[in-house]
Order: C-alpha cells, then sequence, then structure tokens
C-alpha cells in the first residue's frame, strides 16, 4: 500500500489539473514543503474510460514517502499493477490507456480499480511536451481461466 494525501475533484483541463495540485498543496504545505520533489498522480475511473470520457480525473494525490504516512488520507491498495511508461503530449493518453488496458487483458488479467496516472517529469519541470514523462498504472488481478465448451 501507498500512503497518499488526496483532493477529489473532477478535472477536465490542464489549468484545473494545476489549480487542483496548487490547492492540494496548499492544504499540506506543512507536510509538503517542495512541490517540485514530490510524487503527483491522478486518477481516472474505469466507468469513465469505459464511456470513452478519456482525460477526466476523479482525483488529485500526492504519494507520500513513509516519514509522512501518518498524514495520509488514504492509501492505493497494494498488489499487483500493471504499469506504461509514455514520452511525450498528454494527448497520447486515450491510446496509452488503451495500450495498458489491451495488454492486461491478453495477460488474462482484469483491471481492478481506476487507473492512476503519475508524473515524472511534466510542466513543473519542462515547458517543452516531448520531454514529459508519464506512467500509467491500474492494479490488476487474475483473471480465472474459462471452460472450454
Amino acid at each position: 500500500a501507498r500512503p497518499c494525501l488526496c483532493l477529489n475533484a473532477d478535472i477536465a483541463r490542464d489549468e484545473e489539473m494545476d489549480f487542483a495540485i496548487k490547492r492540494l498543496h496548499y492544504r499540506h504545505v506543512d507536510t509538503i514543503r517542495d512541490l517540485g520533489g514530490q510524487k503527483i498522480g491522478a486518477s481516472m475511473s474505469p466507468d469513465d474510460l469505459r464511456a470513452g470520457k478519456i482525460g477526466l480525473y476523479r482525483s488529485v494525490f500526492f504519494i507520500l514517502d513513509t516519514e509522512h504516512a501518518e498524514t495520509a488520507d488514504f492509501a492505493l491498495p497494494g498488489g499487483q499493477y500493471a504499469r506504461l511508461f509514455y514520452r511525450g503530449s498528454y494527448r497520447r493518453l486515450g491510446e496509452r490507456v488503451e495500450a495498458l488496458l489491451s495488454w492486461t487483458r491478453a495477460q488474462a488479467l482484469s483491471p481492478d480499480g481506476d487507473v492512476l496516472e503519475l508524473y515524472h517529469i511534466d510542466n513543473r519541470f519542462t515547458a517543452r511536451e516531448e520531454e514529459f514523462f508519464t506512467e500509467l498504472q491500474v492494479r490488476t488481478e487474475r483473471r480465472e481461466a474459462q471452460p472450454l465448451v
């Protein structure tokens, strides 16, 4: 499990994401002093993704280090996660989410929960989209083998 601080909000545009991150930081400025070194992510619900609402986020979160774990709002559950990394513009998000989910299905895995987007290099570090480095994660569980009929 990974302890986190979270702000639940419907986020659909980059400006809203930046504002939500700043709001979360402001709420926890005593815990998170340096936003630049913070592990930041956002979550997309499976229902929204099935409905074709790519890039609609339900929350933004900071993953805490162990020294601040006691201040956590919630924890990302432990378990096995499928992960996909990509460079470049967030306009590629839809194809990258689909690639991650297709891979999980091909491995006989079922997504279990939100798709997480983690920002390793984003507009806090560079204005050049080609330098952005993003990680997608989804918790998975093994599907039961289907009997052959």
